[in-house]
């Protein structure tokens, strides 16, 4: 990494046309050089093409037919030469100064593969809400290389504009797999195998803004449990783990289990077996079989204190056998943080005191 880093922005964009100028605008302004933009405009039927053909040589710009999220990121990348690159959906905005702040975390450990920083919640209209992520989760930081295979997803982790990334890391994990992740969730993939490239700085700077709009399928409400939401997130972290444990054991890490787990995971699983049976997409679960990977994911828990561990199997065990309507409500409880604060409070001490290795 050199003393002044080339950023690179991929923004991609898909019938964003009221939102993209904000979004390359948000990487133009920045105070920061050597800066290149890359827009990738993934088939759009609005107005997105002229406002993305407005910006001339300042950008570079490429129109490809729909294609997907996947092919987009790939495409972005594919034309980049920055030793950094992030890659910002066209709904979300850069905040003043980010790329300063990302190009000095990067100068001062070249061993870094990414670093992430928190987002601001904001509405169509830009008017700010909360912060990314919520207070109480850790923010991790260090060689995580062994929680990406214990734990995956039970580790905080940023959306796609949370996150600026080595080149040298993403060469090693590109081109995002196109027929596991096409048209969204191409996040899930960079997010997750990036952690196995180097290590990772977690920063307390806001460094984006996340527009909530009725586009983006944002759920944050307890009494709009979206199920079909739930399953397909079961999807992308199956898929995910597959290709976790592809790259690790191609790369020669040893010890690598022979199923990746995750509270998440099961948890999930279990929400989706309990509360709509005839829709679950994995053959073959049962009650017992799931208590079973969760005794399992949650001993895994590299990141967690004994005491959560405990609440953890609570929680399984009172799903599994809860009757309705109370088995949505600990759903709820699980998936939606804002209804269990007190709580969330004591975990956030117990995670801010807890001894870990020091990174």
């Amino acid at each position: 990494m050199t003393a002044n880093p080339l950023i690179t922005v991929v923004v991609n964009n898909y019938n964003y046309g009221r939102f993209v100028q904000s979004a390359i605008d948000s990487a133009l302004d920045q105070a920061y050089a050597p800066l290149e933009v890359v827009v990738v405009d993934d088939g759009s039927s609005d107005d997105s093409r002229a406002t993305i053909a407005s910006y001339g040589n300042r950008i570079i710009p490429i129109f490809q037919p729909r294609l997907g999220q996947a092919a987009a990121l790939n495409a972005g990348f594919s034309r980049s030469r920055g030793d950094v690159v992030i890659f910002l959906d066209a709904d979300d905005y850069l905040v003043p100064g980010v790329l300063a702040t990302v190009a000095g975390a990067f100068v001062e450990d070249p061993s870094l593969a990414k670093v992430e920083y928190r987002m601001r919640i904001v509405d169509s209209l830009g008017q700010p809400g909360g912060v990314l992520p919520l207070e109480y989760l850790p923010r991790r930081s260090g060689d995580l290389r062994d929680q990406a295979l214990a734990c995956p997803f039970d580790s905080t982790w940023m959306a796609t504009s949370g996150n600026a990334f080595a080149r040298r890391a993403l060469t090693q994990i590109m081109p995002i797999p196109v027929d596991a992740y096409g048209h969204i969730g191409a996040d899930w993939y960079l997010s997750h195998l990036s952690v196995l490239c180097g290590t990772i700085r977690f920063l307390d700077d806001i460094g984006a803004c996340r527009r909530l709009h009725d586009g983006n399928g944002y759920e944050s409400s307890c009494t709009t449990l979206d199920l079909a939401q739930i399953r397909q997130s079961l999807t992308f972290m199956r898929t995910t783990a597959e290709y976790l444990r592809r790259f690790a054991r191609t790369g020669g890490t040893t010890g690598v289990p022979r199923q990746i787990l995750s509270v998440t995971y099961v948890a999930q699983r279990l929400i989706s077996f309990r509360l709509d049976h005839d829709n679950h997409p994995f053959v073959g679960d049962s009650t017992i079989k799931l208590l079973a990977l969760s005794f399992i994911a949650t001993l895994r828990r590299v990141d967690a204190p004994l005491g959560l561990k405990i609440l953890l199997l609570i929680w399984f065990a009172a799903m599994a056998f809860a009757p309705a309507p109370m088995d949505g409500q600990l759903a709820c409880w699980f998936l939606r943080p804002e209804t269990r604060k007190p709580l969330n409070l004591a975990l956030g001490l117990a995670h801010r005191v807890r001894v870990v290795r020091p990174v």
